[in-house]
C-alpha cells in the first residue's frame, strides 16, 4: 500500500476532483514522477507553494522580478479559474480572496459602528441571514451543520440573537428535543439595516461596488460556514497584499478591526511562528510572514475559494407575455 505523506488528505485529498499522488513531502520536496498524469487544468484552487513567495516549488522557482501582486496572480492573470465552469459549482462561483477581505472588512466597520449591547459576531450575523433566507424555521442542529460548529456554540448564538429580539425560538413540533428558530420582524428590519450599511462601505472601495443588497446576503450565505478568526484574516491579508509587511496601522486600515485586537492577534501569531516583526529602513516595525506563516495562509485561501456564491435563479423568457416583455 502506497504510503500517504501526513497532512496530504487536509491540505490535498479535501479539495481534490480525484485521487493523485501529493506533489511534495512534508519538507516542500518534490516527489519523484509526482507531475505525471495530473491534468493540465485543476479545477481545484491554488497549488502548494506555487504563488507565496517561497524559493521554489513543486514547479519550479517562483521568479521574484515577475509582477506577483496578490495570490494567484502572475503577470496580471489568474493562475486558476475562479469564475469559470468548474464542475460542481454550476449553481455558483466561487469566492474571491480579495471580495472576502472586502466584505470582511466592511462588517468589521459596519459593527464597531454599532452600539456595544447590539453588535453581533459575523457568525451571529450569518445566522441572522440564514433564518432571513429561509420560508420556514430551523433547528439548532440544522443551523450548527450548515455552520460547521458545536452544538453549545450554535445554542450560545442563538441566545444572544433571541436576547435581542431579532429570532424566536420555539419547540420543534417535528422533533420536541430541538428548538426551531425564525426570525422576527425586529431581525428582518435589523438584517436590513446592517445590509444597507455593508453596502454603503463597500461602494466606497473598489471590490464588490456594485453589489447590491440580495447579492451580499449570497455573499454571507457562503462566507458565514466556515469560521475565521482575526488572526487567519491576518495571515490572509499580509499573503494577499503586504509581502513585503506591514504595520499593525496598516493592518487596522484594511481589515476593520479594532487596534487592541490586531495588536493581539499578531502577538499570538508571533508567538506561534507565523509571523515575524522587524524594523524597516524607515524604523517602522513592520509585520510579515515566516514560511509556515505562508503555508498557514495558503491553506485558509483554499478554503475560502472552496466557498460557492448562489447564483439566483434565472426566468426563463418562455413564461407569461408579461415576462416576455
Amino acid at each position: 500500500m502506497r504510503q500517504i505523506a501526513r497532512g496530504y488528505f487536509r491540505a490535498h485529498g479535501s479539495m481534490r476532483a480525484g485521487f493523485r499522488p501529493p506533489l511534495t513531502d512534508r519538507h516542500g520536496r518534490e516527489r519523484p514522477g509526482s507531475g505525471e498524469g495530473r491534468p493540465a487544468a485543476c479545477p481545484c484552487p491554488i497549488s502548494r507553494y506555487r504563488s507565496l513567495g517561497l524559493p521554489a516549488g513543486p514547479r519550479g522557482p517562483i521568479l521574484s522580478d515577475s509582477p506577483v501582486n496578490r495570490i494567484g496572480l502572475r503577470g496580471g492573470v489568474r493562475a486558476h479559474p475562479t469564475r469559470s465552469s468548474c464542475p460542481g459549482r454550476e449553481e455558483g462561483y466561487a469566492v474571491d480572496v480579495g471580495e472576502y477581505i472586502s466584505a470582511r472588512r466592511a462588517y468589521n466597520i459596519v459593527r464597531q459602528r454599532t452600539p456595544p449591547k447590539q453588535r453581533l459576531t459575523f457568525e451571529e450575523f450569518s445566522v441572522l441571514v440564514l433564518l432571513g433566507s429561509s420560508s420556514h424555521p430551523l433547528s439548532i442542529s440544522a443551523i450548527a451543520n450548515w455552520q460547521h460548529a458545536l452544538r453549545p456554540t450554535m445554542t450560545h448564538r442563538v441566545e444572544h440573537l433571541a436576547a435581542l429580539g431579532l429570532i424566536d425560538r420555539r419547540q420543534d413540533p417535528s422533533d420536541r428535543r430541538n428548538v426551531a428558530c425564525s426570525i422576527t420582524e425586529a431581525g428582518s428590519g435589523g438584517l436590513g439595516r446592517l445590509c444597507a450599511e455593508i453596502r454603503q462601505v463597500l461602494v466606497r472601495g473598489k471590490v464588490l461596488a456594485r453589489v447590491d443588497i440580495e447579492r451580499i446576503k449570497q455573499y454571507v450565505l457562503a462566507m458565514g460556514q466556515h469560521y475565521m478568526r482575526a488572526s487567519d484574516l491576518i495571515l490572509v491579508d499580509l499573503a494577499l497584499n503586504k509581502r513585503a509587511g506591514a504595520p499593525i496601522a496598516l493592518l487596522v486600515g484594511s481589515l476593520g478591526f479594532p487596534q487592541p485586537t490586531v495588536s493581539m492577534s499578531v502577538r499570538a501569531l508571533e508567538d506561534g511562528g507565523f509571523v515575524e516583526r522587524a524594523v524597516s529602513d524607515a524604523k517602522s516595525v513592520k509585520t510579515r510572514l515566516t514560511d509556515r506563516g505562508r503555508l498557514r495562509a495558503e491553506e485558509l485561501i483554499v478554503r475560502i475559494e472552496r466557498l460557492v456564491v448562489r447564483r439566483k435563479p434565472r426566468r426563463s423568457l418562455r413564461g407569461s407575455p408579461a415576462e416576455r416583455d
